[in-house]
């Protein structure tokens, strides 16, 4: 070991705890001057226990010496995953995502000079990614200056693809990135429940929305708070919290456990008071028993004809749509089918090249919400063909793995991924995620799949839950 290295774990044993509320203190400060701050107090204090967490975890690897090094991949993997369940602690216009992708940029950049790493990214990846690039640059034509702005907000998740795919190489890394993909889920969900009580008991909106006429929602039992938990949206958290429910069904866990973990999930997509979210975790709860289990798939597909058919005869359908969905949702549907119609219109002035990154603005007061319009819309119709391309590319890719995985421990990790990407691309059809940093992140480990299990043979499950 480095002569310096004692010296440092010495300085770091004394002086953690007044580090780490200095940090935790100056932060709370500069989030403190954010407009989020003077409506919810309690964002510089949760900056403040972040930033004596922050600390706290430095101080841990100073005191390993150099040990950390050797797990550099999985920081990096682990840190844009967090980084992804918290944009709602933003800074002004920086958000955590900007700092972990930062970081983990420059990480690959020197790791790849020093170690000579290879890159590896499959080329139909590069190919796809790149024809969508092509297309967000092209539309410039006719967004002109908004939208040469707003190029880093589609190039920045390509990149993040691009250093995902050469980061997550082996099965472990790949299994290590779907798990802190749960646990941000499940713990953004239990944050997300308890803001909602606060909210039932105190009247205190604990949110991390900047948009204040969206913080409640008219419901059955009266106005309710949007949880939002540590992401900046009602709407993310809920994808969060789908991809993390999909992996939840099919990865390896005991049956309670799984059930536990599900509930909280669901009461965390409820929480948000998001039909999309709703309907969409609805979804992929009934693509989970053919995926899972797809020997059986003509007895479930008869049971579930069958319960259509019985609720609807009873009444069941009809009373929920008056009952639950016309209260909750009706008037946000109503919204979605105009901004398609004003979508379409978009399309006809500008078919070829799009209106341009966030072009639609100039038109509609909020973005077209279905990725597949608004992708057409801003970046044109061969643009969003490509984008379809993609998520298929990456659908055909996932089932590829499940029908070549060695054993059943490493095809239930695939499945999960598989019904993750259902679970995306219906949720597109209700939201405006073209960019969204987590959507993409999910995209990015799903083609890093290909990488991980085709260049090295998959761990042995001893570590894994047994389900």
């Amino acid at each position: 070991m480095l002569p310096h290295v004692p010296r440092m774990t010495v300085l770091a044993g004394q002086s953690v705890v007044v580090t780490a509320i200095a940090l935790g203190a100056a932060i709370g400060v500069l989030v403190g001057l954010d407009a989020q701050s003077q409506v919810s107090r309690g964002l510089p204090f949760m900056w403040s226990m972040i930033g004596l967490t922050l600390c706290g975890v430095a101080c841990l690897l100073v005191r390993k010496g150099a040990d950390w090094f050797a797990h550099r991949d999985a920081i990096a993997v682990g840190m844009i995953i967090v980084a992804c369940g918290m944009t709602g602690l933003n800074i002004g216009p920086l958000e955590p995502t900007d700092f972990a992708f930062l970081a983990i940029l420059l990480f690959w950049m020197i790791s790849t000079f020093v170690e000579h790493r290879p890159v590896v990214t499959p080329v139909p990846v590069l190919v796809l990614l790149a024809a969508i690039m092509m297309f967000g640059f092209t539309s410039i034509v006719n967004g002109l200056f908004m939208t040469i702005l707003k190029q880093h907000t589609l190039i920045s998740k390509i990149v993040l693809v691009f250093l995902l795919t050469n980061i997550v190489t082996t099965p472990a890394l790949h299994r290590l990135g779907l798990r802190i993909v749960v646990v941000v889920a499940v713990a953004s969900a239990i944050v997300a429940v308890g803001t909602e009580l606060l909210y039932i008991l105190t009247e205190v909106t604990l949110t991390f929305d900047d948009t204040r006429d969206y913080w409640l929602k008219d419901t059955p039992f009266g106005p309710l708070m949007r949880a939002t938990s540590f992401t900046s949206t009602p709407q993310g958290l809920g994808h969060l919290l789908i991809l993390g429910a999909a992996l939840v069904l099919c990865m390896p866990l005991r049956y309670w456990t799984r059930m536990l973990l599900l509930s909280i999930l669901a009461a965390g997509v409820a929480c948000t008071l998001s039909s999309g979210a709703f309907l969409t975790l609805s979804v992929i709860l009934v693509f989970s028993l053919f995926v899972i289990n797809p020997h059986r798939s003509l007895l479930y597909g008869t049971c579930l004809v069958g319960a259509v058919l019985v609720a609807h005869a009873f009444g069941l359908i009809e009373w929920g749509y008056v009952h639950v969905f016309k209260p909750i949702g009706h008037a946000s549907a109503m919204d979605r089918i105009e901004f398609i119609r004003l979508g379409l219109q978009a399309i006809e002035r500008h078919p070829i090249l799009g209106m341009g990154l966030s072009g639609t603005y100039r038109i509609l007061p909020l973005p077209i919400h279905n990725v597949y319009m608004q992708a057409a819309a801003e970046i044109g119709a061969i643009g969003a063909v490509m984008v379809v391309a993609w998520l298929a590319y990456l659908l055909l890719s996932a089932w590829c793995l499940i029908k070549r995985a060695p054993d059943e421990h490493t095809k239930r990790w695939h499945k999960g991924m598989f019904l993750g990407l259902i679970g995306m691309v219906v949720h597109f059809t209700a939201e405006p995620f073209l960019t969204h940093v987590t959507s993409w992140l999910f995209m990015a480990l799903a083609a890093s799949a290909a990488v991980a299990y085709g260049r090295s043979t998959p761990d042995a499950p001893q570590s894994d839950a047994k389900h």
